[in-house]
């Protein structure tokens, strides 16, 4: 029997995704213990300079956006595990 192929996408930012979790309905706390940035809401501030505004109170579907399906999306029945 030969083995079923493994699809893998590896993605994302420590430091990203605690900006990201400020913009979700249900968010832990900011504060951050780096050097440089103390407040996770600034990364935030930072993406919007750049982007524009960006909606908050997000579901937790909305960031991954087209990246499911860009990864070959998720067929109805199958098993996969997000972390």
């Amino acid at each position: 029997m030969a083995p079923s192929p493994l699809r893998l996408l590896l993605g994302g930012d420590v430091l990203l995704g605690r900006g990201l979790d400020q913009c979700m309905a249900s968010h832990c706390d900011p504060v951050l213990h780096e050097p440089y940035v103390r407040d996770a809401r600034y990364y935030v501030e930072l993406a919007e300079r750049c982007h524009g505004p960006i909606a908050t109170l997000m579901v937790a579907a909305d960031p991954w956006g087209g990246g499911a399906a860009a990864a070959g999306g998720v067929a109805a029945g199958s098993t996969h595990r997000q972390f």
